[in-house]
């Protein structure tokens, strides 16, 4: 369950600099979240650590200029623009793996996000020697499906109607 805290960790190229000078997950005592109990980053309080993270992503995200500056991420160092694009990604899909994992709708995820993430994912895709992808191979999915199922199926989800 780190995963989704981890989703929104971004390290700007250099030096650190999320907004208020201290890492999302590390708190004010400049102690990471969860590290009383070991090495879970969520700590005592997932949602509220989940909440956290992404207030400071957001903010990370609203400062002027932050879209071209250039973040060391896991997939290299891109393009504030295109971290964003990747984070919204993630979510998307993370959110429509929960959802479908305990029985509820992914009709509460955003569809005209999910069809903007599903162009990008496409164009980013398209670069991508197929044996390079970090993903399993695209699966069946209708043209007709909803934008989330669409977007989970490019990125190797099993989309059943």
């Amino acid at each position: 369950m780190g995963d989704p805290d981890r989703v929104h960790r971004v390290d700007r190229a250099g030096p650190r600099g999320s907004p208020g000078g201290r890492e999302p997950g590390v708190r004010g005592d400049g102690r990471r979240r969860g590290a009383a109990r070991g090495d879970d980053p969520l700590g005592d309080d997932p949602l509220a650590a989940y909440r956290e993270s992404g207030e400071a992503l957001r903010a990370a995200f609203t400062r002027p200029g932050v879209l071209d500056e250039v973040f060391r991420v896991p997939a290299g160092t891109l393009p504030g623009a295109v971290v964003l694009h990747l984070r919204l990604t993630e979510l998307l899909v993370h959110g429509w793996d929960l959802a479908r994992a305990t029985g509820r709708s992914t009709t509460v995820l955003p569809a005209d996000l999910a069809e903007q993430e599903l162009a990008f994912s496409r164009r980013q895709l398209d670069r991508m020697p197929p044996g390079r992808r970090p993903f399993a191979p695209p699966q069946p999915v209708a043209d007709a499906a909803p934008a989330i199922d669409r977007l989970a199926a490019l990125l190797g989800r099993p989309v059943t109607q």
